[in-house]
């Protein structure tokens, strides 16, 4: 549903569903991050994040890939760094997609 385009309707299930106390699980926290980074709507994906860390859901490789580079595309880079730390001590190896991302902002910022 999120991948169409459809954050509202995504956002108000999600609610609806945390209203009757259930919890989500971590496919559908996966899965609503991608829709908001993919719509551009960093603060939203970030939310739901920092949501999904604090219930216990360790993120997987490609939430954190997406997450770095988001976060160095729109110049937070200090932040960007931050969660490349984190991903790196979550056990996971960055990719040279995600080296270049960080490589080609830094560069970018003087």
């Amino acid at each position: 549903m999120g991948k169409d385009g459809r954050l509202d309707t995504l956002m108000k299930l999600y609610m609806e569903m945390q209203g009757y106390s259930f919890r989500p699980s971590a496919p559908m926290y996966v899965s609503m991050i991608e829709s908001y980074v993919k719509a551009g709507k960093l603060d939203a994906a970030l939310r739901l994040w920092d949501e999904m860390k604090r219930v216990d859901f360790r993120p997987n490789f490609g939430l954190y890939t997406m997450i770095v580079e988001s976060h160095a595309k729109s110049g937070k880079l200090d932040t960007a760094m931050s969660t490349f730390t984190d991903m790196e001590k979550a056990g996971f190896l960055p990719t040279s997609s995600t080296y270049s991302c960080l490589l080609e902002m830094h560069a970018a910022s003087g």
